[in-house]
């Protein structure tokens, strides 16, 4: 992922439109801005696999009903292209795809379950981003979902998205006896930091679930929630 150190990032919560048959929301990682405790402007730091939204966007974002930052507006998509494409094959295949694009102007890839969602570099446009595709795709390794450039990426552009913050508290908070800075196992792990010690206490103090593995020491079970969580494991 680029851009910011692990511990200058936050999630930011995009929120979808009700009608619309896609899931409530997605949950991103982004770099602040001009940010403060409420919220604020924040860089997008890895892409969207359901809609246009890339890395480098800049999103504001203030503190929904449950103390999520929710993305309320997008104030400058970054002057790259974004594409989508569906791959035909497994991970190796969907990774080749990617590291052969680097060849040809490509910057940043991200896959997942069929999906590779690549950012260009700036000023590779959008003929030379097709220009690269076509031999793969021709050759049916895979099938374009989408191109977006900077403006297929404003904030009038996004219909998927609900921009009205959502003050309703829907995950009342959890009562836990755990406290993330007296677990010996995150320094055990080298995920002792003070924002990730303070992150993981926010979760547990939001997830029943989450909370009663930490309380029970059932790092197995932490592990594959944090890892869903976060589009990856930690450690």
């Amino acid at each position: 992922m680029p851009g910011a150190s692990s511990e200058d990032r936050v999630k930011v919560n995009v929120r979808y439109r009700a009608e619309l048959e896609l899931l409530a929301g997605e949950s991103l990682w982004a770099a602040p801005v001009d940010a403060h405790d409420a919220g604020g402007t924040y860089a997008l730091q890895n892409n969207s696999f359901y809609i246009p939204l890339a890395v480098g966007d800049v999103v504001r974002a203030e503190l929904n009903g449950d103390e999520i930052l929710q993305v309320v507006d997008v104030v400058e998509p970054a002057p790259v292209v974004l594409t989508s494409v569906a791959v035909n094959g497994d991970h190796e295949a969907a990774r080749a795809l990617g590291e052969r694009w680097r060849e040809h102007g490509a910057n940043w890839s991200e896959g997942m379950e069929g999906l590779l969602s690549t950012v260009w570099k700036a000023g590779v446009d959008a003929e030379q981003v097709l220009a690269a595709l076509a031999p793969d795709l021709s050759a049916g390794l895979g099938e374009l979902l989408w191109l977006a450039r900077p403006e297929q990426r404003s904030r009038e552009a996004q219909t998927a998205i609900d921009f009205e913050l959502d003050r309703v508290q829907h995950f009342p908070p959890v009562e836990t006896s755990y406290w993330a800075a007296d677990d010996p196992f995150w320094r055990e792990v080298g995920l002792d930091s003070p924002d990730f010690l303070a992150y993981l206490q926010t979760l547990a103090g939001r997830d029943a679930e989450l909370a009663a593995a930490l309380e029970s020491g059932d790092y197995t079970r932490v592990r594959e929630m944090l890892s869903f969580i976060n589009d990856g494991p930690l450690w």
